[in-house]
């Protein structure tokens, strides 16, 4: 149930992104379905890579381990893309590289690789459905994006099936 809650949640904010109802003002795009394709795709690869990292990690692999091997192939194919560019880049944006690097990947990767290893993956993902419950009430602060009732409606249900999440664990 949980499962179907959280992915009903899903369909109602893609719905809401595609209609326009989302808070900020969209149309029907190549990019828009490009990265909604993009990023339900990135959640299948999150639960393997989940899925995977725990499997190595019951192996005795430490965080630190499975984290260093996550990102080589994202390396590579980056430096691949960017190979003309990225010493410019690289040199006029350092500082922000920095904080988006470790605020924004490496501790959290880290922690994330944390709870894999002493918990369930299940219970994992569903955690990280409390990330655009976040987001939704740190944009309620942004005057660039007007509220929406139904993102409010599908944040609320990825919440409510989070929570459903953590008190399913303690009764198992």
């Amino acid at each position: 149930m949980i499962s179907i809650g959280t992915l009903t949640a899903c369909f109602i904010l893609i719905g809401a992104v595609i209609s326009g109802k989302s808070g900020i003002a969209s149309q029907i795009s190549s990019e828009m379905i490009i990265g909604i394709i993009a990023s339900i795709l990135c959640g299948i690869g999150a639960v393997y890579c989940s899925e995977y990292s725990r499997e190595l990690s019951d192996r005795g692999w430490t965080s630190s381990m499975i984290l260093s091997k996550r990102y080589v192939a994202i390396i590579l194919i980056s430096f691949i893309f960017t190979y003309d560019l990225i010493i410019p880049y690289f040199v006029e944006n350092i500082i922000w590289i920095l904080i988006v690097t470790f605020g924004g990947v490496l501790i959290p990767n880290y922690l994330l690789q944390k709870g894999i290893q002493y918990t369930n993956t299940f219970l994992v993902m569903m955690s990280l459905s409390f990330i655009p419950v976040f987001t939704f009430l740190f944009q309620l602060f942004d005057m660039r994006i007007q509220f929406s009732f139904v993102t409010a409606i599908g944040v609320s249900l990825l919440f409510i099936c989070g929570i459903s999440s953590l008190r399913d664990d303690e009764d198992n």
